[in-house]
């Protein structure tokens, strides 16, 4: 796993890190407040938190650093959408993950199919800056309007290309995801 801390920060916030559900867990101390909640708590209550973390983010992109106008031409309410809906997914399969985790005998069974869906999810983003950008591009008009019917499709294939990249992954990679090795202890 990465070991820059901005880099694991960003990846945390944009709901692309795994959640720490797990983690938060065994750190809490023995009388902690959420020592007690069951797993699906503390998903939840983490899930909250990083839509949260990711409002602010998307708020502030707006406000103060490119302005409404030109958030709204790239449609990045969208792709905020579109990354909020991902991570959702992908606290979702984490949470299946980790109710199985408790069987060891599903568990080898669980983190490959875990991959795939995690992969799949992931290259629904890979599209984004082709279509936050190329709106962009076409609103300024840097390119001819006659090439926004190619907006779509482009974004599209390039999602389809991530997809098949993540499902051989999915097939050929045989180790545990790097991301759970620490949340999962193993």
């Amino acid at each position: 796993m990465l070991s820059n801390p901005l880099v694991r920060l960003l990846g945390y916030l944009l709901f692309i890190s795994p959640p720490k559900a797990i983690e938060i867990i065994k750190n809490q101390p023995a009388g902690g407040e959420l020592k007690n909640l069951p797993v699906w708590m503390i998903v939840l209550l983490e899930g909250l938190i990083r839509i949260g973390l990711l409002l602010v983010m998307s708020t502030t992109i707006q406000e103060y650093i490119l302005g409404k106008e030109i958030y709204e031409v790239m449609h990045l309410d969208d792709c905020f959408s579109l990354i909020a809906c991902v991570g959702l997914f992908h606290f979702t399969i984490y949470y299946l993950l980790a109710v199985c985790y408790s069987k060891k005998a599903m568990f080898h069974k669980m983190f490959g199919l875990y991959r795939l869906l995690r992969n799949l999810g992931y290259s629904a983003l890979s599209g984004l800056p082709i279509y936050a950008l190329g709106n962009l591009a076409i609103a300024e008009k840097w390119i001819d309007m006659a090439l926004t019917g190619y907006l779509l499709p482009a974004t599209l294939l390039m999602t389809l290309l991530f997809a098949m990249a993540g499902v051989i992954e999915a097939i050929v990679r045989r180790r545990m995801p790097l991301g759970l090795d620490d949340s999962l202890g193993t």
